[in-house]
């Protein structure tokens, strides 16, 4: 079950005005999924429109998405950015750790059946909230590329898409020989050593995915492998959400930003 200190703080967040000339529709749902075990998920839309794609959102680290996590600046990249990802066409869903995970997810976890079982459930949930949606993807950064790749490569005949950015080393090979599309999204001075620049180079040959090399932003205020540093992508998240919302939709990228 979901902690009633955060369900208090988290109910005032229905609708929150995410971005300052759109109002964007906020709400929380606890999906059940395997058997006792609820997964909370945060879905942000546009109220005016109805979104044929949907894009799931998941946190790197523990993959906790506490009240903090949602209102602080620094906070992960994805969770910070959500606002960004929603069009008129698309929505996200930021799916928090599971009640029987609540301290936080492992990377075996993460990258194990049990984890995509619950994806999958969150996914029947948002195309029964949200029926002309399409078509579904999986985004994940940091350790959230773990839960992207593994539970996408089981997934796959579910998806059209799967995004990796700032990916860890090894959290892309699961999706060789995968059909889904992939694409892979680094910082050129992304400092964590985890998630080292060259690495995105080699997956990206191994994958046959294209890369988006990410460049400048503001000066780091966290570490090399926290969210306020070009392993967030610091300064830069809107040009870099900019870019995979095209390649969603299957328009040009660029390759550099």
């Amino acid at each position: 079950m979901m902690r009633s200190a955060r369900s208090l703080v988290l109910a005032s967040l229905l609708c929150v005005p995410l971005r300052p000339a759109q109002a964007l529709e906020e709400g929380w749902r606890a999906v059940p999924t395997r058997p006792g075990v609820q997964v909370p998920c945060l879905t942000v839309r546009d109220p005016a429109a109805e979104p044929t794609r949907m894009v799931l959102l998941f946190a790197g680290g523990l993959g906790r998405v506490g009240p903090e996590a949602l209102t602080s600046p620094a906070a992960n990249f994805l969770v910070r950015s959500r606002a960004l990802f929603v069009a008129p066409d698309i929505a996200a869903a930021v799916l928090d750790a599971p009640s029987d995970h609540a301290d936080g997810m492992s990377d075996r976890f993460r990258m194990g059946p049990e984890h995509a079982e619950d994806i999958g459930r969150v996914m029947d949930f948002l195309q029964a909230r949200f029926p002309r949606v399409t078509g579904f993807y999986l985004v994940g950064t940091s350790r959230g590329t773990l839960s992207a790749a593994c539970a996408g490569r089981q997934l796959e005949g579910r998806l059209k898409g799967i995004v990796l950015t700032s990916e860890v080393l090894f959290s892309a090979r699961p999706l060789k020989g995968a059909t889904v599309p992939v694409l892979l999204v680094h910082h050129r001075h992304d400092g964590c050593k985890a998630s080292a620049y060259r690495d995105a180079q080699g997956l990206a040959r191994d994958l046959g995915a294209p890369l988006i090399t990410v460049d400048g932003g503001s000066p780091p205020v966290t570490g090399p492998c926290e969210p306020g540093s070009p392993h967030g992508f610091w300064g830069r998240e809107a040009e870099t959400v900019g870019e995979i919302l095209r390649w969603i939709r299957g328009e040009g990228i660029r390759e550099r930003i």
